[in-house]
């Protein structure tokens, strides 16, 4: 259960990254989100493209993707600490799949690794 979390915006110009921290009982996260631009600006190595976050749920990601269910390899559901999300991160990583969903309520992240 998440007991913390926080969001700090860093703006240089024109780009913008987002840095969510998510504090748990018993694990931390960290997760920083960026635009292309930011990404190139200062070099970074992104780990996947956020494609899709929908408030309509998994079945609204999908469609703003225009993929089917079938095509993501890892789905995880919880209470939205940034920890699923690097859960999520990882097992794409291990398993070279392409997509991703983490859900949370109505809120789903549709993720699709680098």
């Amino acid at each position: 259960r998440a007991i913390f979390c926080a969001a700090q915006s860093i703006v240089s110009g024109d780009v913008q990254l987002v840095m969510i921290v998510g504090l748990e009982s018993n694990s931390s996260a960290a997760l920083v989100f960026g635009a292309a631009e930011a990404v190139g600006r200062w070099n970074l190595l992104p780990r996947a493209r956020l494609a899709v976050r929908s408030l309509a749920g998994a079945e609204g990601a999908l469609r703003g993707a225009g993929i089917a269910s079938g095509d993501v390899a890892i789905v995880k559901e919880g209470d939205g600490s940034a920890r699923l999300v690097s859960n999520v991160l990882d097992e794409l990583e291990a398993r070279h799949e392409q997509w991703g969903l983490v859900s949370a309520g109505g809120l789903a992240l549709l993720l699709e690794r680098t």
